[in-house]
């Protein structure tokens, strides 16, 4: 299958929105799912900001050669995370009232964090993944890091394509209160 990786822009805000909840194992559209209507107020206007750590501006997407995006990356500098969450919890207190302040960091200042990665079924076992997550990975050598990311202890599959690119397990890190392998590129220079 042929697909590019490009920048993803504001107009794809609602598809970076729905690829963050797919990460989350949460299907945005399904209108009975709490969850599902808590991403939709939040990631759909974090994807559309400038200043977000679910941007346009720190999202990768694969494309097809009709245009039609097939995945998402949201990737970013982990010594800018304070800044960019800050954007989150303005959102989420705005829109739910809820205040997200003190939750775990998920990533370490000196990473660069592949924060979201998402295919969506129809084009899953084409290699987007991996050239999503290579893109991700020559970002972070390009700033001088590592790239880092946490997998799921319950997903061996894809621990697996992470060891195969070269990611190792460095830690445990608790995300959505859920324990998660925490995993970095070792040769980054």
């Amino acid at each position: 299958m042929e697909f590019s990786i490009e920048n993803a822009t504001p107009a794809d805000a609602p598809l970076i929105a729905k690829a963050v909840a797919m990460a989350l194992d949460i299907d945005i559209e399904d209108p009975d799912d709490p969850r599902a209507q808590w991403c939709r107020k939040v990631f759909v206007e974090l994807a559309a900001r400038d200043d977000a750590q679910y941007s346009y501006r720190n999202t990768l997407k694969a494309v097809t050669p009709d245009g039609t995006s097939a995945g998402f990356l949201v990737n970013y500098d982990g010594a800018h995370l304070h800044q960019l969450r800050e954007a989150f919890f303005e959102v989420v207190k705005d829109k739910t009232g809820e205040d997200m302040r003190g939750i775990s960091d998920e990533t370490d200042p000196e990473e660069w964090y592949l924060d979201s990665l998402a295919v969506w079924p129809e084009y899953r076992h084409h290699g987007i993944g991996r050239a999503l997550i290579e893109a991700g990975i020559t970002r972070a050598h390009k700033s001088g890091k590592p790239a880092g990311l946490l997998v799921d202890k319950n997903n061996p599959g894809a621990r697996k394509m992470y060891e195969a690119m070269g990611f190792v397990k460095i830690g445990d890190r608790p995300f959505a209160h859920t324990m998660m392998d925490h995993m970095r590129t070792i040769s980054h220079l």
